[in-house]
């Protein structure tokens, strides 16, 4: 398993981590046996992988705190502790909120609100990124009826998508059951795809996108120019949105990198994409942005994530947006 492999002359690595947990002496029930399972799994891989771990009872120091950050979400999930909040994306050609992004938060008993890069990691190790994917679906869907109900029709929500709901075979029943139970068409719904979760090239991901598309729903690729094959999956995969990541909206002001930014929305563009940065937090950003065509903006320039009830207020209150 140690040598490479290459696909298209570039070459790869795998490695191999394995946790083991034996019955009956780490526990008798197969939910408890999984659990102390995962656990000695994430110890090798925190270990630097391609190692074996059996789980113990003294659990090592290094994984304390993600051993009780693993317990208490699956607590979490249970007792209902997650929170979908709503960030506003603004048009700049309608000076109007377009829609939101779906942002999980965990309103934790003990540590108060915490934010998603301290739990999702965890979460996406083990089973819990499916559950997790699943509530923030219904939550969405749920919150747009809301908002068609207060008289907001148009408005679309994107929601996150990770490689394991892409690869596990339940997101497209998911969409459906998700849009079925709150009877709203899909083209209230985007999906935001990282590059990194489409480094699977295989048809059966391609198949999966033309079939969700064919629901109506919409598909943007997240936080694009930070992996290594982003013109590829351009061509390759039938999406309606690019986004543009934070990371270069940051540096709006460099002569280089804002050249990159015109770039990246003239090739979007060209190929009849709508083009949205995040990240916008000054008004530099904001007109930069706007002169080179970009479409929708989203960012602490115009709203912090909200939750359901300040989101609702936020429509009522900006029905035009001075951009």
């Amino acid at each position: 398993m140690n040598k490479p492999f290459y696909i298209n002359l570039q070459e790869h690595f795998i490695t191999v981590s394995i946790g083991v947990a034996l019955y009956p002496e780490h526990g008798r029930q197969i939910d408890s046996l999984n659990i102390h399972a995962e656990q000695a799994l994430a110890e090798a891989k925190q270990l630097g992988g391609n190692t074996i771990r059996l789980y113990s009872h003294k659990a090592s120091p290094l994984l304390n705190s993600s051993i009780n950050l693993d317990r208490d979400l699956r607590q979490a999930i249970k007792n209902k502790e997650l929170i979908v909040y709503y960030q506003p994306k603004i048009s700049l050609t309608s000076k109007k909120v377009y829609g939101f992004e779906a942002l999980i938060r965990w309103n934790h008993p003990v540590r108060g609100l915490i934010a998603p890069d301290t739990f999702l990691p965890f979460a996406e190790e083990s089973s819990l990124i499916s559950e997790i994917g699943y509530f923030v679906l219904l939550e969405t869907c749920k919150q747009i009826k809301s908002w068609i109900n207060h008289g907001f029709p148009d408005i679309s929500v994107s929601v996150n998508i990770v490689a394991q709901q892409i690869h596990r075979g339940r997101l497209l029943t998911d969409l459906k059951e998700a849009l079925e139970l709150y009877n709203i068409d899909g083209h209230h719904l985007e999906l935001e795809i990282t590059e990194s979760s489409l480094i699977d090239h295989s048809k059966n991901v391609e198949k999966l996108l033309e079939q969700i598309k064919k629901e109506n729903i919409s598909i943007s690729l997240d936080d694009f120019g930070t992996g290594y094959s982003s013109l590829a999956y351009l061509t390759r995969y039938p999406f309606d949105t690019l986004k543009i990541d934070r990371a270069f909206v940051n540096k709006i002001g460099d002569h280089k990198d804002e050249a990159i930014i015109t770039a990246m929305i003239a090739m979007g563009k060209a190929m009849g994409m709508n083009i949205v940065a995040e990240g916008v937090e000054t008004i530099e950003q904001v007109n930069f942005l706007k002169h080179q065509g970009c479409d929708i903006l989203q960012g602490f320039y115009f709203s912090k994530p909200l939750n359901a009830l300040e989101s609702t207020e936020f429509l009522k209150q900006h029905k035009l947006i001075a951009v």
